[in-house]
């Protein structure tokens, strides 16, 4: 009988209790050390998909990343030289290799690839005429004058010719009055490589204190800076951003764009993500204490600090008319240096930015 004194279950029992404990107990331990190993990967790769940025390990990887992204590129005349190497030197200090700036004639060519060095001349290159149709001026453009205009009209040919012709491929398309503070792909959405975007764009609408939050997905974008990929939807997009600003009254560039956007989101499926506005800084949030104006809805006295809950990627100096003025804000902030060399820039406290 299995209860029985004489049973060999039970006589054996006395001698093997303790061993069966230290196996039990060691068992159990490899069995829990096991389940937190394997926890362990799941808890970052959760934590990493579901963060709206790129995280600290993912950022010193940010330069091979933007290879596969695309350069980033710009466009200038002769007035605007300085603001051009501005541009040039904070994409410089943030180790932004893959940079490209488009001249409209063959002088601001000649001068700017004086400027950036042998080293990097064959960055500075001539828009095709099919692009760019105005007249060479040494001239900075004030905002909304006719040399200005022009320009402006220019981008969606240019991006286009980019796009699908000479760079076959995406590209990151950035006004000159940007500074960069970290790498422009830095803060692009974790999942990029995943879910598909055929355009990437950033905020330029003011955002008033009785509502202080910004990056509607349908606020007013920024036709500044915006990254596009090589697809039909692209193609359609900028032709249609073309048209409409001939139809337009005053021809304004901006407004045309957000037009085609709207249009294009409803009628081909066009893919639209916003870029954070605490990373890609607008002017009317970097400058707010200093706009003033006759017109109550462009002066702001709101203290955005609160809301800015991470250091910014760039600052667009947007809200700000004239050459001077623009210049004024930035050296304010210590963002202003088109003549910096590569050893003070590599020394700079440039990222220590105050947006007040």
């Amino acid at each position: 009988m299995t209860n029985s004194s004489d049973s060999p279950i039970n006589r054996a029992t006395g001698a093997t209790t303790r061993p069966t404990k230290y196996f039990i107990i060691l068992t159990l331990a490899l069995i829990a050390a096991i389940g937190i190993i394997k926890m362990m990967p799941v808890s970052i790769i959760r934590l990493s998909s579901s963060s709206p940025t790129l995280n600290h390990t993912r950022q010193q990887n940010t330069a091979a990343f933007a290879r596969e992204l695309g350069p980033v590129v710009a466009m200038t005349n002769s007035g605007n030289l300085d603001f051009a190497m501005n541009w040039v030197n904070s994409l410089r200090r943030v180790g932004v290799r893959e940079w490209i700036i488009f001249a409209t004639d063959d002088q601001t060519v000649a001068q700017l690839q004086k400027r950036v060095g042998s080293a990097e001349a064959q960055k500075i290159r001539r828009m095709p005429k099919s692009v760019y149709r105005g007249k060479s001026d040494k001239q900075h453009y004030q905002y909304r004058s006719a040399g200005w205009t022009e320009m402006m009209h220019s981008v969606p040919r240019l991006l286009r010719w980019l796009v699908f012709e000479e760079i076959k491929g995406p590209v990151l398309y950035s006004d000159t009055d940007i500074v960069w503070l970290e790498h422009p792909y830095s803060a692009f959405p974790a999942d990029f490589g995943k879910v598909w975007f055929d355009l990437i764009a950033s905020v330029d609408g003011r955002v008033f204190e009785a509502n202080p939050t910004e990056c509607p997905e349908d606020g007013s974008f920024c036709g500044g800076l915006m990254y596009l990929q090589h697809s039909d939807r692209i193609a359609k997009l900028l032709d249609d951003w073309e048209i409409e600003i001939t139809k337009s009254a005053d021809g304004k560039n901006q407004p045309a764009y957000n037009a085609a956007i709207s249009a294009n989101r409803k009628t081909s499926g066009l893919k639209v993500h916003t870029l954070d506005c605490a990373a890609y800084v607008n002017g009317w949030r970097a400058f707010c204490p200093d706009i003033v104006s006759r017109k109550s809805k462009f002066t702001c006295k709101f203290d955005w600090s609160s809301y800015q809950n991470r250091s910014p990627v760039m600052i667009h100096a947007t809200y700000t008319v004239g050459k001077d003025l623009k210049i004024e804000r930035l050296k304010k902030r210590g963002l202003w240096r088109p003549y910096s060399t590569i050893d003070v820039e590599l020394n700079s406290s440039w990222r220590v930015l105050r947006l007040g």
